[in-house]
């Protein structure tokens, strides 16, 4: 009996040796597919590019060329972390967004380190901000210890074993960590890149961004993206390294294909509608994520854009509200936007919307989102703020904005010199950015066209104020200023919204 036992412990811990030795073998072959992100040319007032819209040398072995020697970053303005893919032949780059979003157009801006260390410029071929999601091309022939690796294609498992790889901190290259998948599915908190994220412990810090999620096999099952935090008692923000986030690798894959079969970007259904929900805040600077409760039950259609097409069939339906889509019921805006964002130009939308007792069933073909619906989404929402006036058809976008203001005027009748008289004057103003900005989480995107600044309504809508950054015509010397205009127009209510 001893010996059937002895026998059984020794078999058993021979087995753990070899799925040890071989998830190493496979993680140290995964090890040539990740790559370290530097930029070293910011764009010009450092804001960001909305996007959307081999083997190894003789006998060394993967990890004693990735840990031979330190990765030399000087000149390194950010960086991140990324792996490399094959398509058609062609080897490109993943990474998140933000990783690269404020980097330059200029050459020499963009550049990944190898394995090897061997550095390679890079330019962006497209990407999606709302899923934070990026392709770069090589602009050289990449060599041969770029090794790809594959997205998954099915589901992970709940505690199935993952690994993230990555650059945490920028300092620390070809970093493993370990851990299980805690989730599915995650929504995520925040104003884009909500929904399709794995949860899992494998932990990653700033630097792993973009960074492959791997299975057993070294196959990519997620991009991490984004940590789990909370807030203490005193409003601090503290990172849960236990809770970590990256999107699964379906969608990332679909966005990729997308990217580049479509010139860069992703293909997008437009409808022309204008939804919103409503929520009480407590007045903080980024009212989003201040909510204190709902004032309205259900997504609201609160406008039609003219010329869409839903205008010839919801024109008259503003303050219905919307009850399922395709069949999917909806209770909230993020819900609703999480529907949406499944639409693909050509499909026929089903609504059920009711308004008091009224219930009312709506179809419309999807066409694509393009840019010139994104200058008419601009428009649509510039023309509700009496103070704004947009100048289109220019390279750089201007805005005149009207103020009421004092001044001193003589009355001639009393010989008064300092009666005060109110009047109504208008300034011009070049669009530098416009995003939300906020103690608790800003971001804006550079705008240079109407269609730039209705991306980033869209992109920003959930969170109920746009804020445009601006830089006066006439002043030889003109300081930034921020103008922020809420979707409500009322102090204590979150209109949060979307164009669709």
């Amino acid at each position: 009996m001893k010996t059937n036992l002895l026998v059984f412990l020794c078999a058993t811990l021979m087995g753990l040796q070899a799925v040890s030795q071989n998830i190493s073998d496979i993680l140290e072959k995964s090890l040539g597919a990740v790559v370290t992100i530097s930029v070293q040319k910011i764009a010009e007032n450092e804001t960001s590019v909305l996007l959307g819209y081999g083997s190894a040398r003789g006998n060394e072995s993967n990890a004693d060329i990735a840990y031979a020697k330190a990765l030399n970053l000087s000149g390194s303005l950010s960086m991140g972390s990324g792996f490399v893919i094959e398509k058609n032949g062609n080897k490109y780059v993943i990474t998140n967004a933000h990783v690269i979003d404020n980097a330059s157009d200029e050459p020499g801006s963009l550049f990944v380190y190898s394995i090897n260390r061997k550095k390679y410029e890079m330019k962006l071929v497209g990407g999606d901000s709302f899923y934070d999601l990026a392709v770069l091309a090589f602009v050289t022939n990449p060599g041969n210890e770029l090794v790809p690796v594959e997205f998954r294609k099915t589901d992970v498992r709940i505690g199935e074993q993952v690994f993230a790889i990555g650059n945490p901190g920028g300092k620390y290259p070809y970093s493993v960590s370990d851990g299980i998948i805690s989730a599915r599915n995650r929504v995520l908190t925040g104003i884009f890149g909500k929904f399709g994220f794995i949860q899992s412990t494998a932990t990653v810090i700033w630097g792993n961004s973009g960074g492959p999620l791997l299975d057993a096999s070294g196959k990519v099952v997620g991009i991490n993206s984004q940590l789990g935090t909370v807030e203490d008692s005193e409003d601090e923000v503290v990172i849960q390294p236990q809770i970590n986030f990256a999107l699964e690798s379906k969608i990332s894959e679909r966005i990729v294909d997308d990217i580049l079969s479509n010139k860069g970007r992703v293909v997008r259904g437009y409808l022309g509608i204008e939804f919103s929900q409503r929520y009480i805040t407590d007045n903080r600077a980024f009212m989003y994520t201040d909510i204190v409760k709902n004032t309205d039950s259900l997504p609201t259609i609160s406008g039609v854009i003219p010329g869409s097409p839903a205008f010839s069939v919801l024109a008259d339906k503003t303050g219905y509200q919307v009850v399922k889509i395709n069949n999917v019921e909806v209770f909230d805006i993020e819900e609703l936007l999480g529907e949406m964002e499944k639409i693909k130009p050509g499909q026929n939308v089903v609504f059920i919307l009711k308004k008091g007792m009224e219930r009312i069933t709506i179809t419309i073909i999807a066409t694509e989102l393009k840019e010139s619906q994104l200058g008419a989404i601009a428009e649509y929402v510039i023309a509700k703020d009496d103070r704004i006036t947009l100048q289109s058809g220019i390279k750089q976008l201007k805005v005149s904005i009207a103020t009421n203001q004092s001044y001193k005027q003589y009355d001639y009748k009393n010989k008064d010199f300092n009666k005060m008289n109110t009047g109504s004057f208008s300034k011009q103003y070049h669009v530098i950015s416009a995003g939300v900005l906020s103690t608790g989480g800003s971001i804006s995107w550079k705008i240079e066209t109407t269609a730039d600044l209705g991306a980033v309504f869209r992109i920003s809508g959930l969170a109920g104020v746009i804020d445009l950054k601006l830089i006066e015509v006439s002043n030889a010397y003109p300081e930034p200023e921020t103008l922020r205009f809420s979707l409500s127009g009322e102090k204590y209510i979150c209109k949060s919204t979307l164009w669709y």
